[in-house]
């Protein structure tokens, strides 16, 4: 039989039902944590879900994704509710800031005024700066009443252990490979072909709910071919010189990643450490970026490409000098 448009628009922000079941039956429990850390491969669906939780716990009929026909569940989707708030970078801006941390955390302290429960989201909780972290921490350390903080992270890793460790970690399983392909095909993305991995299937279904698929695809390309030494370092830099420097360094660090998982079991190990060496100057170089550092593009691309031609040759010497050049300690 088939699929309804209805259906079909389900699909396209996928649902973790067995995670909103565990929150409904906790908080059914008052076992309901303070504070909720969800991760996901490639961050793929995080923000969907961490919706999702929120409609569903305040729902009048407290039913996985909430019953949509309540007042309650109505706000939450207009972002409207009283007891609930949500914060995320501004149009603009790339990190979260002290004062929308501040301002979220005054409404975790005061009285809910509709139920029993306030929630407050942080989408992209990777992304805030160093005073923001440390303004939510004080309240993760003092938690107050019925409130439940969730936090969504791309990059866990990147988030301070101090707030890590005070928070609950969810993982969001990835959706079954039916799934991912119906949101592909939503997308724009055309069907997927029969000999991709699911994990690669997933990481295009990231790409594409960021709207970053061809970003992804020349980082992927342009650090296979400096590691293959099939590229000089002239030729890389021509190609992302034209790009957005965040962005860039974001999409080179995923493929860095994907690259990592592809190669665990491989018997070039020294690769390997060599490429856990990469990923972290790139994730120490993003967290700078986002932080508000702006150095000049042209070097930090010339110097980005530099340290993986060396990654690729396996030359250690050489890739401690190129953190050097790029400010990043060892």
């Amino acid at each position: 039989m088939p699929e309804s448009r209805e259906s079909v628009s389900v699909v396209q922000t996928p649902i973790n039902t067995s995670l909103i079941d565990e929150m409904l039956a906790l908080h059914e429990q008052e076992r309901l944590p303070h504070a909720i850390l969800l991760i996901a491969p490639f961050g793929f669906a995080l923000h969907s879900n961490a919706r999702a939780i929120a409609k569903s716990l305040l729902c009048q009929e407290r039913v996985v994704n909430g019953c949509g026909r309540c007042k309650p569940c109505q706000s939450v989707e207009s972002d409207s509710h009283g007891d609930y708030r949500r914060i995320a970078p501004v149009e603009g801006k790339v990190s979260i800031g002290v004062d929308q941390v501040r301002v979220g955390c005054d409404f975790v302290a005061q009285t809910s005024g509709y139920g029993d429960l306030k929630i407050l989201t942080v989408e992209g909780a990777d992304k805030m700066t160093v005073p923001a972290a440390n303004a939510l921490l004080k309240t993760l350390e003092e938690p107050q009443g019925n409130s439940l903080i969730l936090l969504t992270a791309e990059f866990s890793w990147a988030l301070p252990a101090t707030i890590r460790s005070r928070c609950q970690q969810r993982i969001i399983q990835h959706p079954e490979r039916a799934v991912l392909e119906a949101f592909l095909t939503s997308h724009g993305q055309g069907a997927a072909n029969n000999q991709t991995s699911d994990y690669d299937l997933l990481r295009m279904a990231a790409n594409a709910e960021y709207a970053r698929p061809q970003l992804f695809e020349l980082a992927d390309s342009v650090l296979t071919a400096l590691l293959a030494q099939k590229m000089n370092v002239s030729e890389a830099y021509a190609q992302l010189q034209g790009t957005d420097p965040l962005e860039a360094v974001s999409s080179l660090l995923q493929a860095v990643e994907t690259r990592c998982s592809r190669e665990t079991n491989a018997s070039n190990k020294l690769r390997l450490l060599a490429l856990l060496e990469l990923q972290q100057v790139l994730g120490a170089l993003l967290r700078r970026l986002r932080l508000g550092s702006t150095p000049a593009k042209e070097g930090l691309f010339y110097h980005v490409c530099t340290l993986i031609a060396h990654v690729g040759r396996n030359d250690t010497t050489a890739v401690d000098e190129s953190r050097r050049l790029l400010g990043i300690g060892t």
